[in-house]
């Protein structure tokens, strides 16, 4: 009897693992026929991908600058940072950075106004008094200042955000 389930077990695995071998090779077949559909259009592959557009990197952040951010260190597929998805050196798709980049921009740009607008004035009239805020936080940073004060927890970390939040948008209403 013990012979006749090993057997069984034997086919079974064996079912599995062939199984799984077709699937791999659909999977590389695939991606053979994508990598040529795209080989038509590419003039010079991009190094990176490899002109499949796409690029496995090692952590959830992507093509993103994550530095001093929370990420999960697992390998994630994502577009290439060099050709933006064309595949192609030359040719580049969308700059998805500087996409990124030009929003934020715009974005504190119209925070900096919005601030303005709520204090009931004209951005240029308090734009003095924005760069002064901006001082005030970072003063307010200090290890003095915060060991004095006895900030709370989270204090200094919110502070400095709060500080560069302004700084940039100062910066990105002076660039328009």
């Amino acid at each position: 009897m013990a012979v006749e389930l090993t057997e069984v077990n034997v086919s079974e695995k064996s079912k599995t693992t062939k199984k799984a071998q077709q699937e791999q090779e659909a999977a590389d077949h695939e991606q053979a026929e994508h990598v040529a559909w795209r080989s038509a259009r590419i003039v010079h592959t991009c190094g990176r991908c490899g002109g499949t557009g796409y690029f496995m990197y090692s952590n959830s952040g992507l093509w993103r600058n994550m530095q001093g951010r929370i990420v999960m260190h697992a390998f994630t597929p994502g577009v290439c940072d060099a050709c933006w998805g064309s595949g192609d050196a030359d040719r580049p798709w969308t700059d998805l950075r500087k996409l990124e980049q030009e929003h934020s921009e715009a974005l504190a740009a119209a925070s900096v106004e919005d601030l303005a607008r709520a204090a009931g004035v004209k951005y240029e009239s308090m734009r003095a008094a924005t760069t002064s805020i901006a001082d005030v936080l970072e003063q307010s940073m200090t290890p003095e200042a915060l060991k004095a004060k006895g900030r709370p927890i989270g204090f200094r970390e919110l502070t400095r955000h709060l500080a560069t939040v302004i700084r940039n948008a100062i910066a990105a209403r002076a660039s328009e």
